[in-house]
């Protein structure tokens, strides 16, 4: 039974059922959207919204549509909103920054502890060791590890 107001997914999409998606079953569709896509994004359009619209389609046209040929890409940004939510949230328990400056030093320092913790360290631990480091030699160790995660290939990065 479904809640009220609630629209159920396509099949396709929807995450509770998770069929498995082939590229190759769908192809046809997938070359429609992209020529409906190209017809949008080549368009004239007298409104300036639509028409700046029309130039953002064509230039990520790429990138848009990319979880329809590589299954292994959601087709939503629940992880990035999950992920930019602690930095959120102690921004509104600390009743938001005091400055321009203090609000792009937050952002710097919530974006070095996610990408820790979601490579595997212990954000804090590694930060001051890297600290400690500078002020020893005057310089900062790379800190090399592979990115863990569900959806992708891992790669050995360094931060």
């Amino acid at each position: 039974m479904q809640a009220y107001g609630h629209k159920p997914l396509h099949p396709l999409f929807d995450s509770n059922t998770s069929p498995v998606f082939d590229p190759q079953r769908y192809g046809s569709r997938i070359q429609r959207i992209d020529q409906r896509l190209m017809v949008l994004a080549k368009g004239t359009y007298s409104d300036a919204d639509a028409a700046r619209l029309a130039r953002r389609l064509l230039k990520y046209c790429n990138e848009l549509f990319t979880f329809l040929d590589r299954p292994e890409v959601p087709f939503e940004n629940n992880l990035a909103e999950r992920m930019v939510r602690p930095a959120v949230l102690l921004r509104k328990i600390s009743q938001g920054n005091r400055s321009e400056r203090g609000a792009a030093i937050q952002a710097v320092l919530m974006s070095v502890y996610r990408t820790l913790k979601l490579r595997g360290h212990d954000p804090v631990g590694t930060i001051v060791s890297a600290l400690r480091t500078y002020l020893s030699y005057g310089r900062i160790a790379a800190v090399t590890s592979t990115i863990r995660c569900r959806r992708v290939k891992c790669y050995p990065i360094c931060i």
